[in-house]
């Protein structure tokens, strides 16, 4: 395995349900649920000094890479959740402007 390797989406989606396969649903849905936790302690632990920022963004890492297995196990699509996602974002930059 090339340590330096860059995964395309296509590439990350077919690890994501590589691990899904392997692991299963169940365990993987505990996962996601760990790995969140995991960063919201992250960034509680940011606050009071007890955990760096290459903490944090490990554990973010570590929370997308879950959050696109939860994709997988849902089969979401991905170009309604990209629109989703930006009518979200339009709306934060509507009340950003209002400010």
């Amino acid at each position: 395995m090339d340590k330096e390797k860059e995964y395309t989406t296509l590439g990350e989606y077919k690890l994501y349900e590589r691990a899904v396969e392997k692991w299963g649903v169940n365990e993987q849905l505990w996962m996601v649920e760990e790995e969140l936790s995991e960063l919201q302690l992250a960034v509680c632990h940011l606050r009071r000094g007890k955990a760096t920022l290459a903490d944090v963004m490990g554990e973010i890492a570590d929370a997308g890479i879950m959050i696109g297995q939860l994709g997988v196990i849902l089969k979401i699509n991905t170009h309604e959740l990209s629109a989703i996602r930006n009518k979200k974002l339009r709306r934060l930059e509507e009340r950003l402007d209002k400010i």
